[in-house]
């Protein structure tokens, strides 16, 4: 039986509440002034308060101050009534984290449905923040798996970290559910939507082929790309989503979730707000994953890794004017590896600070060693990960490698991806500018697959823009992709960026 404890200095205003949700069944308590109320919490264990604003001791703004701050009533639902309807009054009530408002005089169903309202709210997060489906997950994948193909996926809210750290945790909380019930609408009658621990989301679906189970990917981030309107403001949120197809590429449960929640986490690495599908070639399985992340953190000692040096060539006149360093990675057992599979594990367990100090250090000896050869006018050009920029101490990092070396900054190029940066766009800008002031060159790497604008581009240092491969297969074919490029390269003269 739900408990409410009601705070209101008006006798019969109290009485008649009181009275009221007692015939509707609930336990309730009542206060006549605020540090009453307050005094009665700890052992009345109340799961609703409604309170008045204006009471003698302590008013109704000091008793929801009082219950925010405390981790144990962090999150319990409040509702201020008042007999004032002043826009001012309101929202300071709200931005202290009250529930909702009931205007005095206020009707008796208006009370029932504030009150029922905020505790079946209050019940649903509960379950969904202590939810694990997997026996439903496990029964419904027994279900379908004889009748229909099916997609998996799995969905992850990008960034939720940060967002919770500005919401609070109930606001939070009234996020992630609105977010489960939203992802509930994308084909109505046919989705199995699940919950698993660390904020994962399961969708089971049927899809006929790997291209259904894209679409089905893609247009769940159309929904949740959809504006969440909280009492707080407006959030617009985004999703890392992997998916994997039966019969195509698992055959278990088990197996079909690991391929998935892979999927998640390289859509994650990737900077998010992406559908990243499993790969049948090159993928490693769950059990295989697990290896190289150990494996990849002694690859440096191991001296597996190695670099290769791709020229960069002049349209001019064929002149190579610098190099790009390439990482390899030979798994003493495995053999190769590919980049685009140890990279994004290396960021995901932190692997990739030693790695990109190794690749910088590495390059750096290798251009030295070409000066001394009399090879002087060539650049080294760097690839540099968005958690490696934004590790503590790298802008010293590489100042001392260059220096070790008799290097000239100017003849280094970091090339970094345009999500490295613009996820914190003022951290990124501060980075980028004490790099500039070092003066290293800064490329903008893959350009065109990420969200620059003009706008952006006129406020960051970089000195280079490398156009996505994507745009440049396929010319002078593609008159598409050429009028692109022209774009582009236009855009790039505008801002004095080398091509």
């Amino acid at each position: 039986m739900p408990r409410i404890l009601v705070i209101e200095d008006e006798e019969g205003i109290r009485a008649n509440l009181l009275s009221l949700l007692r015939i509707e069944g609930f336990e309730v308590q009542g206060a006549p002034n605020g540090q009453e109320g307050l005094d009665m919490v700890p052992s009345f264990h109340p799961d609703l308060v409604l309170c008045d604003v204006m009471m003698p001791v302590l008013d109704g703004h000091g008793v929801l101050q009082s219950l925010r701050s405390d981790p144990a009533t962090l999150s319990l639902p409040f509702i201020f009534l008042t007999a004032r309807a002043d826009r001012t009054d309101l929202r300071k009530g709200m931005t202290l984290g009250a529930d909702d408002y009931l205007t005095k005089p206020f009707s008796r169903q208006e009370v029932l449905d504030a009150v029922h309202s905020r505790i079946d709210r209050a019940e649903s997060i509960a379950k969904l923040a202590s939810r694990n489906d997997w026996p439903e997950i496990e029964r419904a994948f027994a279900e379908l798996r004889d009748s229909t193909p099916l997609a998996l996926l799995c969905i992850k809210v990008d960034r939720l970290t940060d967002f919770a750290a500005g919401l609070g945790p109930a606001t939070t909380d009234v996020l992630l559910l609105r977010f489960f019930e939203r992802i509930k609408t994308h084909r109505p009658g046919e989705i199995r939507a699940f919950k698993i621990p660390a904020e994962t989301f399961v969708i089971l679906i049927p899809a006929e082929s790997r291209e259904a189970a894209q679409c089905d990917g893609a247009a769940l981030l159309e929904i949740i790309r959809e504006p969440f309107v909280l009492e707080t403001g407006t959030l617009v949120l985004s999703a890392s989503i992997g998916a994997a197809h039966f019969p195509d590429h698992f055959d278990s449960l088990e197996a079909g979730l690991g391929l998935a929640r892979t999927a998640m986490a390289l859509a994650g690495d990737s900077g998010g707000d992406a559908v990243r599908m499993h790969e049948d070639r090159g993928q490693p399985t769950p059990r295989q994953r697990l290896d190289l992340d150990c494996a990849l953190h002694v690859a440096v000692d191991r001296k597996e890794l190695s670099l290769h040096f791709q020229p960069q060539v002049s349209l001019r006149d064929g002149r190579v004017t610098g190099v790009e360093a390439l990482i390899r990675w030979k798994h003493s057992t495995e053999g190769p590896v590919s980049p685009g599979i140890f990279i994004p594990l290396a960021e995901e367990n932190g692997a990739i600070h030693a790695i990109g100090e190794w690749v910088l250090r590495e390059a750096t000896l290798q251009l030295q060693k070409w000066q001394n050869a009399g090879l002087t006018d060539i650049s080294m050009g760097v690839n540099v990960s968005a958690r490696q920029l934004r590790s503590p101490g790298f802008v010293a990092t590489v100042e001392r490698i260059l220096s070790d070396a008799n290097i000239s900054p100017g003849q280094m190029d970091l090339e970094l991806t345009e999500s490295s940066f613009l996820s914190d766009f003022s951290g990124g800008l501060a980075l980028l500018d004490r790099l500039r002031d070092l003066g290293v060159s800064l490329s903008i790497d893959d350009f065109g697959t990420g969200y620059s604008g003009l706008d952006y581009l006129r406020k960051l240092p970089f000195n280079r823009l490398k156009i996505d491969r994507s745009f440049v297969s396929g010319i002078p074919q593609e008159m598409e992709k050429v009028a692109i490029v022209r774009s582009l390269l236009g855009m790039a003269q505008e801002l004095g960026l080398k091509t």
